[in-house]
């Protein structure tokens, strides 16, 4: 019988997958990548070998995913998602 506690955590683990849902819809949909406050931390810190200097920031964040998409073909296809409590995997092509 489920408790309250496993409801929790059943919904917790909707939630995250929903963001990580919205994220990937954010970055191929529209040129507006204001929606991503609240998908990625504001001091998100990404470490790419490929690229000497950190990406940090939300707001650095953006300008990196507007060149991506500028560059190429911008779209994804969602293989799969997979949540389990706090993390959710998403397996994609693009």
């Amino acid at each position: 019988m489920p408790t309250f506690t496993d409801l929790d955590v059943v919904r917790d683990a909707q939630l995250n997958t929903d963001s990580a849902r919205r994220f990937f819809e954010v970055l191929t949909t529209g040129d507006d990548l204001s929606s991503m406050t609240g998908l990625v931390e504001e001091h998100y810190h990404a470490h790419d070998p490929a690229n000497e200097q950190d990406v940090i920031g939300l707001d650095h964040f953006r300008r990196d995913m507007d060149m991506w998409r500028g560059g190429f073909d911008f779209s994804f296809r969602i293989e799969d998602r997979i949540a389990q409590g706090g993390r959710v995997c998403t397996r994609w092509s693009w």
